[in-house]
Formats: structure tokens, C-alpha cells, sequence
């Protein structure tokens, strides 16, 4: 009898076991997969001779990213995958670990690996982490998993940071050669022409997340600790600024108008010549984008929303229509349903029939189209589809603690220059966005997909 009830607990942590070895394959397959294709074709167009980067917008070179990258799943991984003699970006912290870089030109300075000995390495520590995982003989740990699952989000950063690196080295390319043809793509619906505001009635709720995984989804430090935050009323609006509303703030001279703008905002506006989104132009009275290797008429995208536009730009907008950007808290109040519950939706995790994610479409989409993912005040894409700019400068919260296995997050990061981001964009991973995720960029960056919606106080 005795015997029976071992065989059946060996067997139970045999199969947990199994279990947690598949979530974590699922994990790695879904991310590193889509970095291996953006890899290939980051190789494809710097070997077919378009190497111009965009070193603006305080962002790194394409080379620094990913060799920081393979340094990262190196030092995470390094203790259960290589030998000591195997190391081979671990040993030059000075040139790929954040913590240790003092001189930013460090991240501009092109005198890395080749990129495709980095291509290829990334490939061979996933091979062997893969490897590793699948050998019956090794049991995945809780502490092998935060370094992964650490890992791995990593990973899904860099991920869209390399798809707008290459959106912008297509574009540019596009841009001097002037052979783009033009897109058609109907709407789903009538054009939105108005902003519809919703009243969100305040109170005391939650901000931030003190959980590190939780089904296999990974918190960085930056979201700790949680704590107890009160709301006052305000007024939000049901969805990101779409491309159709921008367009009147442009038409009616927004760009000129010195008023609307902060004091470093109209000087980065004059100095930088900036009167419309990134990738935009006019023709014959009618305004395109550049996307990718194509030219979209954004007449037959007026319900998309505007992105690859400054902190500067969506100030000026707010202003405009006699509101602001939202405060993070604000933000966070409204996509957790006053802290009621962990997503927009409700309980269950992100998925494409509910937000737009995953680089499913690597696109933005109608803001209307995933009603499934609307909050229980109607408000829509408070995760995936574009990032949202908020009021906030990049700080920690109180009684902050750095996790010292995952520096790559908060060392050297946190700036009252930077602006917070928040709910994640379409090509954000299922495994790490949620209504606490934070991250810090500089106002001026156009790069990303970035987005907003606006706010009134009440």
C-alpha cells in the first residue's frame, strides 16, 4: 500500500513536472521564434547594404541591442548551460551590460561582433537552453525558471524594439527611393469623428504589482512595491487619438501654435523642423504614411491611432482639445476597473480575440475592433494594439528595491527626463503585459509605437 502511494506521488511530481517543462518550451518557442525572423531580416538588410540606423531618440545601434541581448540570456543562463570556458559576452561587461556602460557613445560604437556571429549565437543558446530543459535528467527549479522566464522578457523588449529599428531602416530606404505603390484597405466601420469621453468616478485603489511570476507571466521590479493610491474624479477618452482626430489638430495649425506646446517641446518642434507624426506626408491635400516598404493612404485609416509621435506632439494635442494626458495612476485606475480586477477584461490573461497583440498584425488596428477587450466603462485597447504616453516623468515608487538578478529593468534607468508608457502595443508578448507594466522613455522619441488618449479633470 505504501509502495502504491509513493509510485502515485512520484508520478504527480513527475507530471508537474512535465507540465512546467512545456509552459516553459511555450514561453521560449513564442518569443525567440519571432526574434529569429526579425534577426534574419535585420542581417538580409544590412548585408544588402542599407546600414543606416536610426541613432535618434536616445536609442541604442542595432548591434548594441542584440549583442546586450545575447549577453543577457548569457549571464542568466550561464550557470546551467555553459561551462566556465564558454563564455563569450559575459567576459566584456563594459561593452554590454548597462550597469557597467559609463559612456553612452558606448551604445553608437559599431566595433561589436559581426551581426551575424551574434544571429547565429543567439540561436545556439536557445538551442541549448532548449536542449537543457527537454533532458529528463534536469529538474527546472523556481529560480531556473525566473532566469528564463527574466530572460525571455527581455527578449520580447527587444523584440519590438528591433521592429521599429527595422520599420525605420525599410522606410528610410523607401523614403530617398520614392517606389513605393499605394495601399488600399477598407474600414471596418464609419469614420469616429469626435472624442467620446467617459466620467470615471475616483476612489482608493492598488498601484503596482508585488508578484514576480505568476503563471508564467513575469513582473519586473519596476512595478514593486504595490501600494494604496487615491484617484480623484476625471473624464478619459473611450479610445486612443485616432489618426482622423490628429489630422484636425494638424489642419488647423496645432503645429504652430507655440501655446499649446511645453517650452522644451517647441524647442525640440523648431529645432527638428517637426509638423506632422513620423512617416507622414502630404500630397494634393491629402496625408500618407510611409509603412515599411509602402505608402498607406491614411484617409482609409482614419479610425487607427496616431503613433511614432513625440510626448511633445501628444501634450500639444491634449492642450488643444482643453485636456491632458493621463497620470499613470489614472491610467492603472481605469484598465484594472478601480483595482477590481487584473485586466481590462476581467480575470482571464491577454489573447488575440480580446487585444492586439503578439505581433499578430505587426500593424495598429481599428480602435473599435476588439470590443472583447473593452473595460466595464467601455473604454478600449487599454492593452495591445498602441503604447499610451502618460503625464508622469520615469521614477520609482516608494520604497523601491532593485532585483539584483534583473538590472537590465531599473539600473541606470529610472529619469526624471523620461515619460512613462503603459498597456502595450501590437507587438507586445501575452506573457508580460498587463496593466502595471511601466516603462521609461525619452519624450522626444518617435520610434515606437506609441499612441495616447486624453484626460479632463473633474
Amino acid at each position: 500500500m505504501e509502495s502504491n502511494v509513493e509510485d502515485l506521488k512520484s508520478k504527480i511530481i513527475d507530471l508537474e513536472s512535465r507540465i512546467k517543462k512545456i509552459k516553459v518550451i511555450s514561453l521560449i518557442s513564442t518569443i525567440s521564434g519571432k526574434t529569429k525572423i526579425f534577426a534574419d531580416k535585420m542581417v538580409y538588410q544590412f548585408v544588402s547594404g542599407f546600414e543606416e540606423e536610426p541613432k535618434h531618440y536616445e536609442m541604442p545601434s542595432l548591434y548594441w541591442i542584440f549583442a546586450n541581448l545575447c549577453y543577457i540570456i548569457e549571464k542568466n543562463c550561464y550557470l546551467f548551460l555553459c561551462d566556465k570556458g564558454k563564455r563569450f559576452l559575459t567576459n566584456l561587461p563594459h561593452l554590454y551590460d548597462q550597469a557597467y556602460v559609463k559612456n553612452k557613445d558606448t551604445y553608437n560604437n559599431d566595433n561589436y561582433e559581426d551581426i551575424n556571429v551574434l544571429t547565429v549565437y543567439y540561436k545556439d543558446l536557445i538551442d541549448r537552453i532548449m536542449l537543457w530543459i527537454n533532458d529528463p535528467n534536469n529538474n527546472v527549479s523556481q529560480k531556473e525558471i525566473y532566469l528564463i522566464t527574466n530572460s525571455m522578457h527581455f527578449n520580447s523588449r527587444v523584440n519590438e524594439i528591433m521592429l521599429a529599428i527595422y520599420k525605420n531602416l525599410k522606410t528610410n530606404i523607401h523614403t530617398r527611393n520614392r517606389l513605393s505603390p499605394f495601399s488600399k484597405i477598407n474600414l471596418l466601420e464609419d469614420n469616429i469623428n469626435s472624442i467620446l469621453f467617459k466620467t470615471i468616478i475616483g476612489g482608493y485603489f492598488i498601484q503596482g504589482n508585488d508578484e514576480e511570476i505568476k503563471d508564467y507571466n513575469f513582473y519586473p521590479d519596476n512595478q514593486r512595491p504595490s501600494f494604496k493610491k487615491f484617484i480623484k474624479s476625471f473624464e478619459i477618452s473611450n479610445t486612443l487619438i485616432t489618426q482622423g482626430m490628429y489630422i484636425k489638430f494638424i489642419e488647423d495649425g496645432g503645429y504652430y501654435k507655440e501655446w499649446l506646446w511645453s517650452l522644451p517641446g517647441w524647442e525640440w518642434r523648431e529645432k527638428n523642423i517637426i509638423n506632422c507624426p513620423e512617416y507622414w506626408f502630404k500630397k494634393d491635400s491629402n496625408w500618407y504614411k510611409y509603412h515599411y516598404d509602402t505608402i498607406i493612404d491614411i484617409g482609409l485609416f482614419y479610425n487607427f491611432p496616431v503613433t511614432n509621435i513625440s510626448w511633445y506632439e501628444a501634450d500639444a494635442f491634449c492642450k488643444w482639445v482643453g485636456g491632458r494626458l493621463p497620470l499613470e495612476s489614472e491610467w492603472e485606475f481605469c484598465a484594472t476597473n478601480r483595482g477590481k480586477t487584473p485586466f481590462p477584461w476581467g480575470t482571464d490573461l491577454p489573447c488575440l480575440k480580446k487585444c492586439n497583440i503578439e505581433c499578430e498584425k505587426i500593424n495598429e488596428s481599428n480602435v473599435m475592433e476588439y470590443k472583447k477587450g473593452n473595460n466595464l466603462y467601455g473604454l478600449t485597447d487599454m492593452i495591445g494594439n498602441a503604447w499610451e504616453w502618460c503625464l508622469d516623468s520615469y521614477l520609482p515608487y516608494s520604497n523601491f528595491q532593485m532585483d539584483l538578478l534583473n538590472t537590465s529593468i531599473s539600473y541606470n534607468n529610472f529619469s526624471q527626463k523620461k515619460k512613462i508608457i503603459k498597456g502595450g502595443s501590437s507587438n507586445s508578448s501575452k506573457f508580460f503585459i498587463n496593466p502595471q507594466y511601466r516603462e521609461g522613455i525619452f519624450p522626444e522619441n518617435r520610434l515606437l509605437n506609441i499612441g495616447f488618449r486624453v484626460v479632463k479633470s473633474l
